[in-house]
């Protein structure tokens, strides 16, 4: 049976992607992740099945029903481990130029192994990229919970492998595509300011054409910003001691640079860094994320760039 870019297709897609963790997806989730921008759900998908497990339905590809046990193994793991982000995340909120901290990869999903780390994503003000990182790892190395590069256990530790300024908040064009789009709607903000995890679902509207529900319901869900939090922010902006903090930061970013790159410059690998950008994964995701959802795909002869790039 060939499927073609049809609302089965797209269902089945959608099943297929979150199989690759592992992911049975709930009613909620199914309609919230779906490729497709219909809300109801089809009852009768070719390669996907259901099930009702206190109370929750499951959709799951045909034959790995065992993933309902393991999801709901991993989310008693996630509560420790978001307590844990959640401590962390007010801490670095001491830091005057974060202006958002976020949790990405399993945990953003409550899918974590027990022996798991925690991946954050920071937000910085503009200029203060490397300084930032350094307060950043520093505060988190104080709070003795730093995964450093050559930790073999990992548990409960947090890697910082991603900052931005707030003008980089954006995907670049590159790398826009099915992983990159789950990667924006899926991380979750522990703390921000003046409404930055808007302004950065904004930057990343292309990611609607992908996930049109999440993208969607993220935005409707996130309030905007009122006016006493702007009259508030505009005060600490031009505060004295802000002013001070923002001349001492910006002062000190270009030492806080070259200090950074020649500690890291033997152990370089495939990290993106530039002077608004930081970001570590020496193991690219994508890579893998693309042939094993190829190989779920071709199980029903639908074409992978349709699905992953929207050709």
């Amino acid at each position: 049976m060939i499927m073609r870019k049809s609302s089965q297709s797209l269902l089945y897609a959608t099943v297929a992607y979150a199989d690759i963790f592992d992911y049975p997806l709930t009613s909620a989730e199914f309609r919230l992740f779906s490729l497709s921008s219909e809300k109801r759900i089809v009852t009768k998908i070719r390669g996907i099945e259901s099930k009702t497990v206190r109370g929750k339905k499951y959709y799951f590809l045909s034959g790995k029903e065992a993933t309902i046990k393991k999801r709901r193994l991993q989310e008693a793991y996630a509560r420790e481990k978001w307590r844990k982000a959640i401590i962390v995340s007010k801490a670095l909120s001491h830091i005057p130029t974060v202006v958002l901290v976020g949790v990405t990869g399993g945990l953003a999903m409550e899918n974590a192994k027990i022996d798991d780390d925690i991946d954050l994503y920071c937000v910085t003000d503009n200029g203060t990229l490397w300084i930032t990182r350094l307060l950043v790892t520093v505060f988190v190395s104080l709070m003795g919970v730093r995964r450093t590069p050559r930790a073999k256990d990992v548990k409960d530790t947090f890697c910082l492998n991603m900052f931005t300024t707030t003008d980089s908040m954006r995907i670049p064009k590159d790398e826009r595509d099915l992983f990159s789009a789950h990667e924006v709607v899926q991380m979750t903000p522990l703390w921000e300011k003046a409404g930055t995890y808007k302004k950065f679902l904004i930057k990343n509207r292309w990611v609607e054409s992908y996930l049109p529900n999440a993208w969607r319901e993220k935005m409707q869900n996130e309030k905007t910003v009122n006016s006493k939090q702007q009259i508030e922010r505009k005060k600490q902006f031009n505060h004295p001691l802000f002013t001070l903090y923002s001349l001492l930061f910006t002062s000190l970013e270009p030492l806080a640079r070259i200090l950074q790159l020649w500690y890291m410059k033997n152990s370089r690998t495939n990290e993106v860094i530039k002077s608004d950008v930081i970001r570590f994964h020496p193991n690219d995701a994508r890579v893998w994320i693309k042939e094993k959802l190829d190989k779920r795909l071709k199980m029903y002869n639908i074409p992978l760039d349709m699905i992953f790039y929207h050709r």
